[in-house]
């Protein structure tokens, strides 16, 4: 949008440099070559892309508001962090705030969860020690019963710390699945939430495009019509090429003031010949042709 203004703003200062130079240029032309009439003309023509400059200056306005408008609502919807001076969505914090907590408790029971295997590994790597050395015990009968008795017992205990953890891992299996149906609900509604953000960042979106293009266009075009209309108007009606070679040739003494008449009545009888010649030529060419 700002590339568009700035494209705006270098016609608008095209046209003042041509206004400018132009009416310096045909003020302060040469009195053999300027002409009366055709020089009002030349200056009407710059007072009327003047004119022109001014509704373009409109529309440059028109999309600079656009522009603001979008930079406020930027500003509101990114805000700067405090230490990095980045800026960021200001439900960024809260949002990433939400999601930590709804999954706090889903990661504290998994972590539990996987002390627990990890003990229930180790439980089990110690009971098949105790296997391995009562094996080995019940194959010599030089040890005493009192040896193999502390054995059976350590095998045991140690069979009902394995079963002990494997009941726990039951319960907190259980536990973590109810933790992971809560989490998908919670980060259901989390997630909703950025879409509703998404969803306000695309409106502005569209909002934008949608008054740039209503800024870009005139809409007073009859303003604009009768700008144009002026100048042809001013070229074709208050432009006389006759009454310039008329007034040339008297402002250089090339004839008397009273002359002026005698010399306009010729030039009309002149145009009124050729346009009678020019209709019995037509009307020659007709005949040849039938």
């Amino acid at each position: 949008m700002e590339n568009v203004r700035d494209l705006y703003n270098q016609l608008c200062n095209g046209y003042n440099e041509f206004c400018i130079t132009s009416s310096g240029r045909i003020r302060y032309q040469s009195t053999l070559s300027s002409y009366h009439t055709t020089k009002r003309a030349q200056l009407n023509i710059v007072t009327s892309i003047q004119k022109l400059i001014s509704v373009e200056q409109q529309r440059i306005q028109n999309i600079q508001t656009v522009i603001d408008n979008y930079k406020k609502s930027i500003d509101e919807m990114y805000v700067t962090t405090r230490f990095t001076h980045q800026r960021q969505h200001y439900r960024t914090k809260d949002i990433k705030r939400q999601f930590k907590e709804a999954q706090s408790s889903l990661n504290d029971c998994t972590k539990r969860l996987g002390q627990l295997r990890e003990a229930r590994t180790k439980a089990r790597e110690s009971l098949e020690q105790v296997d391995c050395a009562l094996e080995i015990l019940m194959g010599n009968t030089s040890k005493s019963d009192k040896h193999r008795s502390a054995l059976v017992s350590k095998q045991t205990q140690r069979v009902e710390t394995v079963k002990k953890i494997a009941e726990q891992i039951k319960l907190v299996q259980k536990e973590h699945h109810e933790f992971e149906i809560a989490w998908h609900k919670r980060a259901t509604l989390i997630f909703d939430e950025c879409q509703k953000e998404e969803l306000k960042r695309l409106d502005l979106i569209k909002k934008t495009l949608y008054d740039f293009s209503e800024a870009i266009q005139i809409k007073d075009q009859r303003k604009l019509e009768h700008i144009y209309h002026d100048m042809t108007h001013d070229i074709q009606i208050k432009q006389n090429s006759l009454v310039d070679i008329t007034w040339w040739a008297k402002v250089h003494g090339i004839i008397d003031s009273d002359d002026i008449f005698t010399v306009l009545k010729i030039r009309r009888n002149q145009s009124a010949n050729d346009n009678e010649n020019e209709e019995e030529e037509e009307e020659i060419g007709l005949e040849t042709i039938v």
